[in-house]
């Protein structure tokens, strides 16, 4: 997530669309501290990958105009999308490298994504690993 005031606009990176790129290009107007989400305060709400639902309440917390900004984000098809997810959390996942490491292995791509819960909790994880459940 990146915010600029002066000149209005907010940019959402949304994990696994390809926005790294993006996130570099809009960094030299970055003008709103962007923190760990398990380090976010009042004063400083905003984190990685901060969903706009989220980032509205917290404008609006601060008296800050959201409706006014420009917002921007990058979109990914979401089949491919969610491959992606799912081959990220079979590397960083502790739980899934031990499956693997004691021969029980991790589940297969079609049983993760028919047990995925669509209702924001999406691949699980820890809260502060949102890029796992949106």
């Amino acid at each position: 997530m990146i915010i600029c005031h002066s000149r209005q606009f907010i940019f959402f990176a949304c994990p696994h669309t390809g926005s790294r790129p993006l996130r570099a290009l809009f960094a030299p107007w970055s003008e709103a501290p962007i923190v760990p989400y398990h380090r976010r305060t009042r004063d400083r709400p905003f984190y990685p990958h901060m969903p706009p639902v989220e980032a509205e309440k917290a404008f609006d917390a601060l008296g800050l105009p959201f409706r006014n900004y420009t917002r921007i984000t990058c979109v990914r098809n979401p089949f491919s999308r969610l491959a992606a997810l799912y081959e990220t959390i079979a590397e960083r996942d502790r739980y899934w490298r031990l499956r693997r490491r004691v021969g029980v292995g991790q589940p297969k791509f079609s049983t993760w994504l028919s047990s995925t819960a669509p209702d924001g909790r999406g691949g699980g994880g820890r809260p502060e690993q949102r890029w796992r459940r949106f």
